[in-house]
């Protein structure tokens, strides 16, 4: 959880303020920032999903490269990959940093999700998601707050920082060990009914999860100039956009405690309701506190979702790094999707007058 909480800040760094840093940077416009979620997106989708593949080949047990060492080399990559845009300053340096940095994310979090399973299934797994839900969720907060005093006047020292924090995450890697357990499939306990239940719930929260990073994917993007419409200074800026991420570690919270979510279907209305509503919201706010109860719907919603979908996948999934991958995947894949969308509203917009 310690590992995933310092990881989690350089991610969120990457994904979420990276749009931040570019605008204060470099100027990107929306559309600039749009294709750079696009970039992004892709590159996270296309990693995610080969990683089951790629570490059955090449890492594990029996293999030349443990998962510890693997997991290694990949935070060591992040932080030589964040001296880059700092050193050489320029925009394309940030687009190559911010695609590549994020295609690494791609196998860092399925390989760590592998480690979160390992020897857990039902209620237990469930606890254990939830703190993990909670230590990644509140690093994005502290992140999105602790660079809104430095975006005025040093914004790519932001990227900077992330060098000595992904060192101190390897040095935690002494305390894993060098695989996950061999254990086949969480759900060997359950019965064939029961599994089959979990996988239909499975597959409707795998698509919620789809829709919802398609919402936030193509609001994220956008939120800085939207921001700045509104009247907001720089420095107040990532604090506000943080509030969907608030709200969602509120309901990770509840999720930990309440298993009332668990197994039902109507998990996915009310939560999907939520998400529509605050995305909509959020979309059509004049003030900053509108903007801000339409972010704090959406994030409670895309927390219940995510909380179900994780759990889901790692308890009908096998418990190696391709049931991760999968859920990763799927994240990575509404990255993509959403700043699409977002392209063609803008091309609607002006092409519309």
């Amino acid at each position: 959880m310690t590992l995933t909480w310092i990881t989690s800040f350089g991610t969120a760094i990457g994904w979420n303020g990276v749009f931040f840093v570019s605008k204060e940077a470099h100027g990107f416009t929306r559309v600039d920032n749009l294709w750079l979620g696009v970039s992004m997106g892709a590159a996270y989708t296309v990693c995610a999903w080969s990683a089951g593949r790629l570490m059955g080949r090449h890492v594990g047990r029996g293999k030349r490269l443990s998962t510890r060492g693997f997991l290694g080399l990949l935070l060591a990559g992040a932080a030589a990959l964040s001296v880059v845009p700092v050193v050489v300053g320029e925009r394309w340096a940030l687009v190559a940093y911010a695609t590549v940095y994020i295609a690494l994310c791609g196998f860092v979090w399925p390989t760590v999700e592998s480690y979160l399973a390992d020897g857990r299934s039902g209620r237990a797994l469930r606890r254990a998601t939830g703190l993990f839900n909670l230590s990644w969720a509140s690093s994005l907060v502290v992140a999105m707050w602790v660079i809104a005093p430095v975006l005025e006047e040093h914004p790519l020292w932001v990227l900077g920082v992330l060098v000595p924090i992904h060192l101190v995450s390897i040095v935690l890697l002494v305390l894993f060990r060098r695989n996950p357990g061999e254990h086949g499939s969480a759900a060997h306990a359950h019965t064939p009914e029961e599994l089959a239940a979990l996988v239909r719930l499975r597959r409707l929260f795998r698509m919620c999860l789809l829709g919802s990073y398609v919402l936030h994917a193509g609001l994220s993007p956008v939120l800085p100039q939207m921001i700045e419409g509104l009247g907001v200074e720089v420095r107040h800026s990532t604090v506000l956009a943080s509030v969907w991420m608030v709200t969602r570690l509120g309901v990770f919270a509840l999720m930990i405690s309440w298993h009332g979510w668990h197994g039902h279907a109507r998990t996915a209305v009310w939560s999907g309701g939520l998400m529509l509503g605050g995305f909509v919201l959020a979309l059509m706010s004049g003030s900053w506190w509108v903007l801000a109860i339409g972010l704090a719907m959406l994030g409670v919603g895309i927390g219940a979702v995510y909380a179900a979908a994780i759990y889901y996948a790692l308890e009908t999934g096998s418990t190696d790094v391709d049931a991760g991958g999968k859920h990763e995947a799927m994240i990575g894949a509404g990255y993509t999707v959403g700043p699409m969308l977002g392209l063609a509203l803008e091309s609607a917009v002006v092409f519309g007058g």
